[in-house]
C-alpha cells in the first residue's frame, strides 16, 4: 500500500463514522432492513482500514 495507505486509512476511519451516523438516523427514521447493509459496509470498511493501517506499517518499518 505504501503512501496511499496512511490516505486511505484516514478516509476510512471518516466514512465509518458517516455510515454510523447514518445508521442511528436510520434506526430513528428508516427502514430497518437497511440497517443491514449498513452495517455491512462498516464492517467491509473496517476491514480495509485494517489492510491500510498494515501496509503503513510496513511502509514506515
Amino acid at each position: 500500500m505504501g503512501a496511499w495507505g496512511g490516505v486511505n486509512a484516514g478516509v476510512y476511519k471518516d466514512a465509518i463514522k458517516f455510515l454510523k451516523y447514518q445508521l442511528e438516523l436510520n434506526t430513528l427514521y428508516g427502514n430497518p432492513e437497511d440497517n443491514t447493509l449498513i452495517e455491512q459496509q462498516i464492517q467491509h470498511l473496517a476491514n480495509l482500514q485494517k489492510q491500510a493501517e498494515y501496509g503503513v506499517y510496513v511502509f514506515k518499518k
